[in-house]
């Protein structure tokens, strides 16, 4: 019974392909005289941008300027008068300021009264001087190379004399030969004595250049 079935081909129903036509026809129909509303769109609107003028502010009030001070007829102006006094306990001048009160019609100047200044006076000094009790200390020993030798010659330095009147140092200025400036230096440095430098009465330490000759005795 199944067999039979899907051997036999299948038949068209007349009366199911009429009803689907008519059923097409009714729906094409109602398409065609149907009056739908159709919406149009316009051209879109341009928006114009523009600046709003503000009205400037109100101008602000005048302020009046400030009353003027009235001036004084009459100034009063301290005057001041310079003093000299000489100091107790020395001869500078001492300056003293005296204050004065004046009033006028007219302006005041101070007056200034200054006495003459005295200069100040230069210091004393005084220079190194050999002491003429150790004048027989001066002359160095002949070195004992230089007179197997015969020579002879000239020694010039500068000592350096302290307060008490010692030699503190000693420089070569010139010299035929050594032994001679080291004969010159012991000789200073042992029994050399001068009278110092003073400033204002007062020792102070000072160079002095120191000329000897060594000479051969002939006896």
């Amino acid at each position: 019974m199944y067999a039979d079935r899907f051997t036999h081909p299948r038949r068209l129903n007349p009366g199911g392909l009429g009803i689907a036509l008519a059923i097409n026809g009714t729906l094409l129909a109602g398409l065609l005289f149907a009056n739908p509303d159709i919406v149009t769109r316009g051209p879109a609107k341009v928006l114009e941008a523009f600046n709003v003028q503000k009205d400037p502010p109100p101008p602000l009030p005048e302020t009046p300027p400030p009353p003027r001070a009235e001036q004084p007829s009459r100034t009063t102006q301290p005057s001041i008068e310079l003093l000299s006094r000489t100091a107790k306990t020395s001869d500078a001048p001492v300056l003293v300021f005296d204050t004065k009160a004046s009033s006028g019609d007219t302006d005041d100047t101070g007056s200034v009264t200054v006495d003459p200044i005295r200069p100040i006076a230069a210091p004393v000094l005084t220079g190194v001087e050999p002491d003429p009790r150790f004048a027989r200390d001066f002359q160095p020993a002949y070195p004992p190379a230089m007179r197997r030798a015969g020579q002879e010659g000239r020694v010039s330095v500068r000592v350096l004399v302290g307060v008490d009147g010692r030699v503190k140092d000693i420089a070569l200025i010139s010299s035929p030969g050594d032994d001679f400036f080291q004969a010159t230096r012991r000789q200073a440095m042992a029994k050399w004595r001068f009278k110092p430098a003073t400033r204002d009465g007062v020792p102070v330490e000072a160079w002095r250049v120191m000329n000897l000759r060594f000479v051969l005795d002939d006896g």
